[in-house]
C-alpha cells in the first residue's frame, strides 16, 4: 500500500506535467503565430526580397550617385560598394550587374597602394559595358604599375569616356603603348603640376590620333598643337588656361565645331593685332574663368570677342569674366549678326552686368528667347524692366532669369521683385510679342529670405501669373519657391 505522502507527491508531479504540457502547447501555438506574423512583416518591410533579380538590378542602377564624392568612386558609403554590405542576396545581384561598375574614378594619391587591385576588380566586374574612367594622380608611381597598365589596356575597347589628370611624364609613358579606343566619344586631359607651355613634349601625344567616334574633347594646360587628334570630326571642345593664339589655333583646326568653351589668359600680346577669325558652324560659345588657379594671371578673357565672328551663334555665355568693354561685346554681336537665342552674363561677384547694351541690335531681334543675368546692378535692373514694356524689345523673349548676389547689408532679390511685378505682368499681356513663359529670381544660397516673405503685395502679381500657368520661381537656389 502506498502511503498518503507518496500519493500526494504523484498527484503534484502529474499536475505539473499537465501544466508543462499545456504551456508547451501554448508555446507551440505562439511560435506558429510568431512565424506567421514574421513572414507577413518581412513581406511588408522588405518587399524587394520578393522581386526578381532583374528588377533589383534596375533599382540598384538608380542608386548610383549623380556626382562622385571627392571625385572617387571607391566609397563604401555609396553605391555600388554600399550595396555589397546589406545582405547576401543584394551582394550577389550587385556583383552580377555590370553597369553598376561601368564608372570608375580613382584618386591615385588617396589609394596609392591598391590602385592596381581596384582597377582590375572594378573593370572585370563591368564586363563589356561601355566604361567611363577618370584617373587623377601620378599613375607611374603606383605599386604594380605594370599590372595596372595591363588591366587598363585590356579594357580600352570599352571606354566611352576618359578623363586623365596626370603629370606630363605619365602621359608620355602611356603614349608609348599602343592602345585602341574604338568607342571613345568624350576625352578630357589635364596636366598636373601646371607645367609651362614652353616646356612640353618634343613630339605631340599620338595615342588618340585614330579614335573614330571621338566627338567631345576638353584639354587643360594642353594647347591643341601638342596632341594629335582627328580635329575635323570634333563637335564640342573646351580649352582651359589657353592663350589667345591657342584659342584661334583650336578654332582653325576644328571647322565643324558647334560647341566651344575657352578659359583664356593673356598678359603681353596686343589682341587687337590678332587676325580676325570667322567660324560659321559655331552654335554655342562660352568664355569662362576656371575655378582653378592658372599658371599666369587671368586677364582680358572676354576681349577674345574682338578677334572672332560667329555668324550662326545661338547661345553666348560669359561666365565670371567681367573684364570686357561694353563696346567690344556690342561690336561682336553686331558684327556676327547671329540668330542669338540665349544670352547668359555671369560676372564675378564683385560686379554685375551693367556692361550689356540693352539698346543693341541683339535685343531687337525676334530670335532671342532667353536672357539670364547674374548679379545685375540696380541701374541695369531698372533699365531692363523698363525695356520689356516695349514690344520692340526682344519680341521673341520667353524666359527671364535673374540670379541675385548675397550681401549682409542688402537683399538684392527683394529689390528685383519690387521692380519686376508690374513690368512682367505687362509683358505677359503685351500684344505683338511672344508670350513670356518663365520668370525666375534666384537668390544666392544662404540668403535670408525674410524680406522676400514680407513682400506680400509685391509677390501677388507673380502668384496670379503662376495660377495662369506661367513658370514663376522666386526664392533661394537651395530653398523653396516663395510664390
Amino acid at each position: 500500500m502506498l502511503s498518503n505522502t507518496h500519493l500526494a507527491l504523484r498527484s503534484q508531479v502529474a499536475e505539473l506535467l499537465q501544466q508543462i504540457s499545456a504551456q508547451e502547447m501554448r508555446l507551440k501555438k505562439l511560435r506558429a503565430e510568431w512565424q506567421s506574423l514574421q513572414l507577413q512583416l518581412d513581406a511588408i518591410i522588405y518587399p524587394v526580397s520578393t522581386l526578381p533579380p532583374e528588377i533589383i538590378s534596375e533599382i540598384f542602377a538608380h542608386c548610383l550617385p549623380a556626382v562622385l564624392s571627392g571625385n572617387d568612386a571607391v566609397n563604401t558609403a555609396e553605391a555600388p560598394l554600399l550595396l555589397l554590405q546589406i545582405c547576401s542576396q543584394w551582394r550577389r545581384v550587385a556583383l552580377s550587374t555590370p553597369r553598376l561598375w561601368a564608372r570608375l574614378a580613382i584618386e591615385v594619391q588617396a589609394r596609392f597602394d591598391c590602385v592596381s587591385d581596384i582597377a582590375k576588380t572594378w573593370l572585370n566586374r563591368a564586363g563589356n559595358c561601355p566604361l567611363s574612367v577618370r584617373i587623377e594622380g601620378p599613375i607611374c608611381d603606383i605599386k604594380e604599375f605594370t599590372a595596372f597598365s595591363k588591366a587598363f589596356r585590356r579594357h580600352t575597347r570599352e571606354i566611352r569616356s576618359l578623363d586623365l589628370i596626370v603629370p606630363r611624364d605619365d602621359l608620355e609613358t602611356m603614349d608609348m603603348h599602343h592602345v585602341d579606343f574604338p568607342v571613345l566619344r568624350d576625352l578630357s586631359i589635364g596636366l598636373l603640376g601646371h607645367e609651362q607651355f614652353d616646356d612640353f613634349f618634343e613630339d605631340p601625344i599620338e595615342m588618340f590620333h585614330d579614335v573614330p567616334l571621338l566627338d567631345k574633347v576638353h584639354l587643360r594646360h594642353l594647347p591643341p598643337d601638342l596632341i594629335a587628334l582627328a580635329w575635323q570630326q570634333l563637335r564640342k571642345f573646351t580649352g582651359e588656361f589657353y592663350e589667345f593664339s591657342d584659342c584661334t589655333e583650336a578654332l582653325r583646326l576644328m571647322p565643324n565645331l558647334t560647341e566651344c568653351a575657352f578659359s583664356v589668359y593673356q598678359t603681353s600680346r596686343d589682341i587687337y593685332a590678332d587676325e580676325p577669325l570667322s567660324h560659321p558652324e559655331m552654335r554655342s560659345f562660352t568664355l569662362f574663368r576656371s575655378g582653378k588657379r592658372a599658371p599666369e594671371p587671368m586677364a582680358c578673357a572676354a576681349d577674345f570677342l574682338v578677334v572672332v565672328t560667329f555668324p550662326n551663334l545661338k547661345t553666348l555665355e560669359l561666365v565670371e569674366v567681367g573684364d570686357y568693354v561694353p563696346m567690344d561685346l556690342h561690336n561682336f554681336l553686331t558684327r556676327s549678326s547671329p540668330p542669338l537665342e540665349r544670352i547668359v552674363v555671369r560676372p564675378g561677384m564683385e560686379r554685375g552686368p551693367g556692361a550689356v547694351d540693352l539698346s543693341s541690335h541683339t535685343f531687337r531681334q525676334s530670335h532671342l528667347t532667353e536672357v539670364e543675368m547674374w548679379y545685375p546692378a540696380c541701374d541695369f535692373t531698372e533699365q531692363f524692366f523698363e525695356c520689356i514694356r516695349d514690344n520692340t524689345f526682344a519680341p521673341g523673349l520667353e524666359k527671364i532669369c535673374f540670379h541675385c548676389r548675397y550681401r549682409p547689408d542688402e537683399d538684392h532679390a527683394a529689390l528685383v521683385v519690387e521692380m519686376a511685378g508690374n513690368p512682367v505682368t505687362e509683358r505677359r499681356r503685351l500684344v505683338g510679342v511672344a508670350q513670356l513663359r518663365a520668370f525666375h529670381v534666384v537668390a544666392a544660397a544662404g540668403t535670408n529670405l525674410h524680406l522676400l516673405k514680407d513682400l506680400t503685395d509685391e509677390l501677388r502679381p507673380f502668384k496670379i501669373l503662376k495660377e495662369e500657368g506661367m513658370d514663376v520661381f522666386i526664392g533661394a537656389e537651395d530653398g523653396s519657391n516663395e510664390v
